[in-house]
């Protein structure tokens, strides 16, 4: 039951956050704290907005009447600790909520990975396959993943060492040579302008 209820509140919390100050959030967190007996956060969770009592379903504002009225009577008790906070604009903040993920669960190199499937995306083959260089420098192991997603980009794996076709060169065109590819277009920008 104890698992269940903190998926629940996950499920509850997370719901608030993309909904903001609409009715279904603050309905479905204050339901939340009745059943999962959290009854000290119910009554100072919907007043942190005023008005916010107004927009809960008919059946939820019975119970959150009955809940303030005993509230009230037990001397308004402030949340528990830590306390949830509005911080205006439909946002609210509660310590207990904040869920991050361990950097482990990135692999390495994924970043570069991306950034390949991108450059693919718009095209620039050159820079799709200097990223995949990079990331599969990093970390060999998304050589399966790279065979995948970007098979365009690849064009031998042997021997654990990626092989890319030398670029094709237009004559037309000048290039830009950037050992950084994913710098981003600001820092493009800055070369291209000191190029001149």
């Amino acid at each position: 039951r104890d698992k269940n209820i903190n998926f629940l509140a996950l499920i509850a919390w997370r719901n608030l956050q993309l909904t903001g100050l609409s009715c279904c959030g603050i309905d479905n967190l204050a339901v939340f704290f009745q059943q999962a007996n959290k009854h000290m956060y119910l009554a100072p969770f919907v007043d942190l907005v005023p008005g916010a009592a107004d927009g809960l379903k008919k059946e939820n504002q019975n119970m959150y009447k009955s809940f303030k009225q005993w509230w009230v009577e037990t001397g308004r008790r402030p949340m528990p600790e830590p306390p949830m906070e509005y911080k205006g604009h439909g946002r609210y903040e509660w310590q207990a909520m904040k869920v991050s993920m361990k950097p482990s669960r990135v692999p390495v190199g994924w970043l570069d990975f991306i950034e390949a499937a991108i450059a693919l995306r718009l095209e620039d083959y050159e820079a799709a396959r200097s990223c995949l260089r990079m990331a599969l420098r990093k970390n060999p192991e998304l050589q399966n993943v790279a065979k995948e997603f970007l098979p365009e980009v690849v064009d031998i794996i042997s021997g654990g060492v990626v092989v890319v076709s030398p670029p094709v060169v237009d004559e037309s065109k000048k290039y830009i040579v950037c050992y950084n590819p994913h710098v981003g277009l600001g820092n493009l920008a800055v070369v291209m302008v000191s190029a001149h």
